[in-house]
């Protein structure tokens, strides 16, 4: 059963929860939209989200995506403890999830894909 969701980014309405080894996260991007492409019908903002297995990840692949923020798996270790799992998931998915896959809705304004995040959230 997966715990309560925390918000981690305010600026991109970012939220994770866990259940053991399993994290999600969820957050809006937004898209680097002209009015022309506003006009084609593309919106400005889109929400992803995904779900990583820990165990799922050697220590190498770890260390990789650690090191895109300045950690590797001993300073995690010791600077977040108990915490240092959640700070891994953290920057694996902050790293695979704008992919085109993670995508599950579009909106056309900040506020609306905070909505549709919360909307998310609260199933």
């Amino acid at each position: 059963m997966f715990g309560p969701w925390s918000e981690i980014d305010t600026d991109c309405c970012q939220h994770i929860r866990n259940d053991g080894d399993v994290y999600e996260m969820i957050q809006c991007v937004w898209l680097d939209t002209t009015d022309d492409d506003r006009e084609e019908g593309l919106h400005e903002y889109c929400i992803v989200r995904m779900d990583i297995n820990l165990n799922d990840y050697t220590d190498e692949e770890k260390e990789m995506f650690l090191s895109s923020y300045g950690y590797t798996l001993d300073s995690v270790a010791t600077e977040y403890g108990d915490a240092a799992d959640s700070i891994i998931a953290e920057c694996i998915l902050e790293s695979e999830i704008l992919r085109d896959s993670c995508v599950i809705a579009d909106a056309d304004s900040f506020e609306e894909a905070q909505k549709i995040v919360l909307k998310y959230m609260m199933e």
